[in-house]
């Protein structure tokens, strides 16, 4: 089950990478001056495209893979990412490392903690990956920005990098998210019991 929710987090990050890039490259070449809040304005709709894309892969990919193994599976993704970029570039690869310990942590934290508990633990590891993802993904962002009076410097593509990375914070925080169930009332769920048992017999 975790090979497959790996599997289906590598599908979904692909597939966001490739619409977003076609979707910037053509829009790059019909505005080839655009200004920052335009610019800004265009990174927010392709965020928006990114966690459209997201949510429906993984309703289509994740409809049998129970909750843990989904988190554990897209936990070893970033794990796996930031071995291979401590191999290849190692001054970026605490980008990945520090979100994947981040998430195995919460992967071992006690499963039987309140529901505000999880929030928290939910909060701390958001704060975790925005601050380390958001400054990575708007570097990237301005490398592929178009240059018109130097077309040889513009690299259009680059922007699968940032959108490549969207893609992977919404899959990780999407995983630890606190579900509704999480919240039930314990008196709420005892009656419910109850009542199930009454039923019964």
């Amino acid at each position: 089950m975790a090979l497959r929710s790996g599997g289906a987090t590598l599908i979904t990050t692909i597939v966001a990478a490739v619409a977003a890039a076609g979707i910037w490259i053509g829009l790059a070449s019909w505005r080839h001056a655009m200004g920052l809040a335009e610019s800004y304005a265009y990174l927010a709709g392709l965020l928006m495209l990114t966690v459209g894309i997201t949510s429906v892969v993984a309703r289509l990919l994740r409809r049998t893979i129970p909750a843990g193994p989904d988190a554990l599976g897209v936990t070893l993704v970033w794990w796996a990412l930031g071995m291979l970029l401590a191999i290849s570039a190692p001054g970026m690869s605490y980008v990945f490392t520090l979100p994947a310990l981040a998430g195995g942590l919460m992967l071992i934290w006690s499963p039987s903690l309140s529901g505000r508990c999880r929030l928290v633990r939910w909060a701390l590891m958001t704060c975790v990956v925005l601050v380390l993802l958001v400054p990575a993904i708007d570097i990237f962002y301005q490398l592929a920005q178009p240059r018109p009076g130097n077309p040889d410097s513009q690299i259009l593509p680059f922007i699968v990098i940032p959108i490549l990375l969207v893609a992977l914070v919404v899959e990780l925080l999407r995983v630890f998210r606190v579900r509704p169930a999480q919240h039930r009332s314990p008196v709420r769920s005892a009656g419910i019991r109850v009542l199930t048992r009454d039923r019964g017999e």
